[in-house]
C-alpha cells in the first residue's frame, strides 16, 4: 500500500500548477526509496528457477548471500539470458552483489549468460566443470573447479558438491559434457533439495555409488530437464523427493520432459512443477523441520505478452 500511495502522490508532483501543496509530493515519495524487497530469514534457504526456455538458470539465496546456479542460453552476439532475465531479477530483488555463480557445465543452455553476470553483479568467484582454456574462465574475479566433496556454509544452511569426483578430470576418454555436470545439495536445518544440472545416467550411478544416503532431499531440479537419458528409477529413490522441478521450454524442440520420465515421478507420488506450464518457481525451504515448503509459481500472474494463460 505504501508503494501505491508513493505512486499517487508522484502524480500530485506532477499536476498542474495551483494544486494545493504540489511540492509535498517529494516528500510523499520516500515510501518508493525506503521498501526493501523481502529476503529469507537466519537459517532458510530460497531457491528461484527463472523461465528461461528450454535451458537453466536459477538463484539460490540465504539470509544475507546469494549465488546462481547456471544462468540460461545466448541468444545472438549481444543478447542472452543473464542480461535479459537473470540480471534484471536481480535487480528487482534487490540483490545488487552475488557472492559466486556455479556453472554446471559448458553447454550454453546453462552457461550462455555467465559472463553478463560477470559484468553486471560482479560476483565473488566461479565454481564449474569447465576446461582450463574456457573464456569464462576470464570473466571472474576467482574461478575453482567443481569436485564432490566441496562444503560451505551460509547463514546456517549447508551447500554440498556431490558430482563431478576429481577422477572425471583425469579421465583419457573424454565424456559427455552433461556427466561432467556440478550437482549441488543444498540444506537447512529443515530440508533438503539437489540441484542435479543435466547429469544423465552414467553419473547418477556414480553419485549413487559414491554415497546413496548424500541424495536424499525434499526437493530435485529434475536432471536434464526430464530427458530420456537421466532420471533413472534407481536415482530418483535414492533421491526420494516430495516435489521436482522441471526447467523446460514451451513447446521446446527436444519434447522435454519425456512422457516416460514424467511418469516415474508420477508412480512415486512425486509433485512435479514446470516452467514451461507455471512461468517461474519460488521455493522455500524453512529452517526448521516442522516447517512446510513453499512452492509459488507464476500460473495465476501472466504477463500481457505471454501466450500462456492463466487459470480463472
Amino acid at each position: 500500500m505504501d508503494i501505491v500511495a508513493a505512486v499517487a502522490r508522484c502524480a500530485w508532483l506532477l499536476a498542474p500548477r495551483g494544486v494545493p501543496l504540489r511540492s509535498a509530493g517529494l516528500v510523499w515519495m520516500a515510501p518508493m526509496f525506503t521498501v526493501l524487497p523481502p529476503h529469507p530469514a537466519p537459517g532458510e534457504a530460497w531457491l528461484d528457477v527463472l523461465d528461461v526456455g528450454n535451458g537453466l538458470a536459477t538463484v539460490v539465496r540465504t539470509a544475507s548471500h546469494a549465488l546462481v546456479y547456471d544462468t540460461g542460453s545466448t541468444w545472438s552476439a549481444d543478447m542472452d539470458s543473464g542480461s535479459r532475465i537473470v540480471v534484471p531479477f536481480l535487480r528487482g530483488e534487490g540483490i545488487n552483489r552475488l557472492d559466486g555463480v556455479v556453472v554446471s557445465h559448458a553447454d550454453d543452455d546453462h552457461s550462455g549468460g555467465a559472463a553478463s553476470i560477470a559484468y553486471s553483479r560482479e560476483p565473488g568467484w566461479l565454481l564449474s566443470p569447465l576446461e582450463p582454456g574456457h573464456e569464462l574462465h576470464a570473466a571472474f574475479v576467482k574461478s575453482t573447479r567443481c569436485e564432490a566433496g566441496q562444503r560451505w556454509q551460509w547463514d546456517g544452511v549447508d551447500f554440498r558438491v556431490l558430482h563431478p569426483s576429481d577422477s572425471v578430470y583425469v579421465e583419457t576418454r573424454k565424456r559427455k559434457e552433461n556427466d561432467r555436470g556440478c550437482v549441488v545439495r543444498v540444506a537447512t536445518a529443515g530440508h533438503s533439495l539437489l540441484l542435479a544440472a543435466d547429469v544423465e545416467a552414467r553419473s547418477e550411478g556414480e553419485m549413487i555409488g559414491r554415497d546413496r544416503a548424500a541424495l536424499a532431499s525434499d526437493v530435485l531440479l529434475v536432471p536434464h530437464h526430464g530427458s530420456r537419458t537421466s532420471s533413472t528409477p534407481d536415482f530418483i529413490d535414492a533421491v526420494s523427493p516430495r516435489i521436482g522441478l522441471l526447467s523446460v521450454g514451451y513447446r521446446n524442440r527436444f519434447h522435454h520432459p519425456n512422457p516416460a520420465v514424467v511418469a516415474r515421478y508420477a508412480i512415486r507420488g512425486i509433485e512435479l512443477h514446470r516452467t514451461d506450464r507455471e512461468g517461474a518457481l519460488h521455493i522455500t525451504l524453512p529452517a526448521q523441520p516442522s516447517g512446510k515448503i513453499g512452492v509459488m509459481s507464476q500460473a495465476n500472474e501472466v504477463r500481457y505478452w505471454s501466450e500462456r494463460r492463466g487459470t480463472p
